[in-house]
């Protein structure tokens, strides 16, 4: 599965995989229910959450192959030893999407495999899953306080400036005014 990276950027607090569990199989009997029924364990070891490369459009072929791990797996996603029920299973994988954000990658990516692929009794078991998405949050940066220096205020220093341009103002009208009068 994978989830697309478009517009998200910075350092994840949180980022949690979330797939429904709505059936398994043990020895080619199917169990499901609603929510809150509780699934036979088929008896492979843990399911666990593998960090992949982005992939193209997967086919009938790809599901014989095995695709290697990128690194910072989320791991566990059923304990090998639980019951779990129908309803939300979920796994931490922050460190696989934070490096997928780090690294411009388009997509984060996962996919999910028993630790053991069979138990060689050529009856089915497996876990059934639908509905993944992910809940992250990113780290809201925290408002630094800007620095400086207090200074005191010198008003009439302030205002000197504007005083003396007024003073320049009075002084050229009435040298203009007394010139006209003279002229006059």
């Amino acid at each position: 599965m994978k989830f697309k990276l478009t517009g998200i950027s910075g350092t994840l607090s949180l980022a949690i995989l979330y797939l429904r569990v709505y059936g398994s199989w043990q020895d080619d009997v199917h169990t499901t229910g609603p929510s809150g029924t509780p699934l036979p364990n088929p008896g492979l070891g843990d399911c666990l959450v593998y960090h992949i490369n982005d992939y193209a459009p997967i086919d009938f072929a790809d599901f014989n192959l095995y695709t290697a791990s990128i690194g910072n797996d989320p791991g566990v996603l059923i304990s090998g030893t639980t019951t779990p029920i129908v309803g939300y299973v979920g796994v931490d994988v922050k460190a696989a999407m934070q490096d997928d954000i780090n690294k411009g990658r388009s997509y984060t990516t996962f996919t999910i495999k028993l630790a053991t692929d069979t138990d060689s009794d050529t009856w089915n078991d497996a876990w059934y899953f639908d509905d993944p998405m992910i809940e992250y949050k990113l780290v809201t940066p925290t408002p630094r306080p800007v620095g400086g220096v207090l200074a005191p205020v010198n008003k009439l220093a302030m205002l000197t400036p504007y005083l003396a341009l007024a003073g320049l103002i009075a002084v050229l009208f009435t040298v203009t005014v007394v010139r006209k009068r003279r002229n006059a």
